[in-house]
């Protein structure tokens, strides 16, 4: 028997993939580029690649500027791995697991746009696809011929929960009455892959906590603004208190939103100065362990170009999608 699987995310606003799977980024003497449509699949980077001197240069913390596209695609690349896991922690126990990073094709016009692409695709700016629908409800090919306890022994098998409670989370979005709190569904080869399978945002909830208190002790040694009418400010949040307890009085709304604004301007750069300072100090204090995290994961990038298999698939799953999207066009009633 074959089973398909399609896995329910609860990872939010990540950038993936574009409508043509195009991937195309600069980050300083590193390029890396992935272009795949119907008719072609391919992957280009360079090994050259400059020293990370700010913690926006790490990937797994990068932004735009500095080569989100990258961190994308090596999240793709990430979710590709997993599901090559969970296939063999599957067939080890006796089933066929399909696998499938199609759930990551979801808003493909906007993406292409950002990373100024569009047109290229002909697509023009102003045209709406539909979205591509994330998939909730697990399908599994021949399910007529399993029993309850088959049924249950795969999902247990993949999720570590019953066949019952997992279909009930797919279709409803709430947690089973037997279930509370975290951790749901994140047991069997699912939970095993991810804790197998490196990750670029390894270091990123770590670092991130360490500048958040980083940032507290700095804001310490800031300078407070007093306003013209003597209200003092220790900082943004401090503002915003102010702000609020005027608004709940309903008194001289209009003189005191202007007497807190001038301090605006000040607690804005003093917040921003706080944070850089914070993220030089933590990025000079875990250097060693950033600098090495950022080289396993170029050399990384330099390796996806020869997984023939993981450009095959997403090859596969943009045709798929096209083919969707060319049906919509052809039968529109279908979009409901």
């Amino acid at each position: 028997m074959k089973f398909t699987l399609t896995k329910v995310l609860w990872l939010a606003g990540i950038l993936v993939i574009t409508w043509i799977a195009v991937f195309a980024f600069t980050s300083g003497n590193e390029t890396a580029e992935l272009q795949t449509t119907t008719e072609t699949a391919e992957l280009q980077t360079t090994t050259e690649v400059a020293v990370p001197k700010t913690l926006w240069e790490i990937p797994g913390f990068r932004t735009s500027a500095e080569g989100a596209a990258n961190d994308d695609l090596l999240r793709l690349w990430e979710a590709f791995k997993e599901e090559k896991y969970i296939q063999q922690c599957m067939a080890d126990e006796g089933f066929v697991y399909d696998i499938d990073i199609a759930y990551l094709v979801p808003s493909l016009i906007d993406p292409a746009d950002a990373a100024t692409i569009v047109g290229s695709t002909g697509v023009e700016n102003d045209v709406q696809k539909p979205q591509a629908e994330l998939g909730t409800t697990p399908t599994i090919s021949d399910s007529d011929s399993l029993s309850a306890d088959e049924l249950d022994r795969y999902f247990m098998t993949l999720y570590g929960e019953t066949a019952t409670d997992y279909q009930y989370f797919a279709t409803t979005g709430s947690l089973p009455k037997n279930h509370s709190g975290s951790g749901f569904a994140q047991g069997g080869c699912f939970g095993a892959a991810e804790n197998a399978v490196a990750g670029v945002g390894a270091l990123r909830n770590e670092i991130n906590d360490a500048v958040r208190i980083e940032k507290e002790k700095e804001m310490l040694k800031a300078s407070a603004c007093t306003t013209p009418n003597g209200v003092r400010l220790e900082d943004l949040e401090d503002l915003e208190l102010a702000y609020m307890a005027v608004y709940e009085s309903g008194e001289n709304i209009q003189d005191a939103e202007s007497d807190l604004a001038s301090c605006e301007p000040l607690l804005n750069n003093t917040n921003d100065a706080a944070w850089e300072r914070a993220r030089a100090k933590i990025f000079a204090r875990h250097n060693k362990r950033l600098l090495s995290h950022a080289e396993y994961w170029t050399a990384v990038a330099n390796e996806i170009p020869k997984d023939s298999e993981f450009v095959q698939t997403i090859k596969d799953a943009v045709a798929d999608l096209e083919q969707s999207w060319s049906d919509v066009d052809t039968n529109p009633q279908s979009t409901g």
